[in-house]
């Protein structure tokens, strides 16, 4: 079952505001086993909107659509959607209502701009949980779903987790279960650890494979479908475990493990334990310069750091510099 996002708003082609909701919508319909094809960010021009929802339409099973929902000029999605879609708008009593009741808790006086909230295309079902200041609405057109959300980020959230992913994840119904597994190596280069994980057998079939840097570290994913969650969390400990007998310990583990306790391991493997956090020197005045000791190279698995002259920071801590002097 693959489907599309679409985000849209000027501020975000502009670069203003960072796009969460696409982003958002993304990491979630990917971890329950749904595939995004295409996202496309484009700003409040209802004819280009027009012209991406009918194209959405004819190769998508379903459409998330999110911001212009709006009650200023600007705000242009439900329009330009019931237009696309050969829809008349009608003003829902009760979405009219939710908002003048949002509008007296917030002590908000009513202007006659925020009706057009309350607009939506014959059809539709209006998504609200009951909390939010503005509504969404879905709708089926040409054997496709579509969801139209709000653009600020809480109650776009709010919206997808409580009726978006629940309808698409029933529609799918026995569709493959996905087990999502990311790895951290050190060490070792993005390439280097592409043509390691070419030659394991182990990964040749049924894994599908990312490869991200993360200086200084290089993080894998691991994702594999199947029926069975369980099958799958085995599948991916015999690829950890494949892969740990090939690189040893360039391979620190699964994300998620504290930075600080992975240095105090690599050190304590290394046998130079690096001195961080280190107490700031004592200055017998305040025009005197701390002296500092000369600066040490640190390095193992390949890379090496140099610890030089730190700079002070408002909490009185050190900061130390570093410079990549391996790979």
């Amino acid at each position: 079952m693959q489907g599309e996002i679409i985000a849209t708003g000027t501020e975000l082609i502009t670069g203003r505001v960072p796009d969460f909701n696409a982003r958002y919508a993304a990491r979630r319909l990917h971890e329950a086993g749904l595939t995004v094809q295409w996202l496309t960010i484009l700003g409040d021009e209802p004819p280009r909107f027009r012209e991406i929802l009918l194209r959405a339409l004819g190769r998508s099973r379903f459409i998330i659509i999110t911001g212009g929902l709006g009650a200023t000029e600007d705000d242009v999605t439900v329009a330009a959607a019931a237009e696309a879609l050969g829809l008349p708008l009608f003003l829902d009593e009760g979405v009219l209502a939710h908002i003048r009741r949002s509008l007296e808790e917030r002590q908000t006086p009513w202007l006659e701009r925020y009706s057009r909230l309350a607009l939506i295309p014959r059809g539709a079902v209006v998504l609200d949980t009951g909390s939010l200041a503005c509504c969404g609405f879905a709708l089926e057109h040409g054997g496709a779903r579509l969801f139209f959300l709000p653009g600020v980020p809480f109650e776009m959230q709010a919206l997808f987790d409580a009726y978006v992913l629940p309808s698409l994840v029933e529609v799918a119904g026995d569709a493959d279960a996905l087990a999502q597994r990311t790895l951290r190596l050190f060490g070792i280069s993005e390439t280097q650890l592409q043509e390691v994980v070419s030659k394991i057998p182990e990964f040749q079939q049924g894994v599908s494979v990312g490869f991200y840097p993360n200086f200084p570290e290089n993080h894998l994913s691991l994702t594999v479908r199947g029926r069975d969650r369980r099958i799958l969390e085995e599948t991916l400990d015999r690829l950890t475990a494949a892969l740990a007998r090939e690189v040893g310990d360039v391979l620190l583990g699964r994300k998620g493990r504290r930075w600080r306790s992975w240095w105090g391991v690599n050190c304590e493997k290394a046998a130079s334990p690096w001195p961080w956090p280190s107490p700031a020197p004592e200055v017998s005045s305040a025009t005197a310069s701390p002296t500092w000791p000369a600066p040490r190279i640190i390095s193992w698995a390949g890379w090496s750091a140099t610890a030089t002259r730190p700079r002070w920071t408002c909490c009185g801590w050190p900061r130390r510099s570093w410079r990549h002097g391996g790979r």
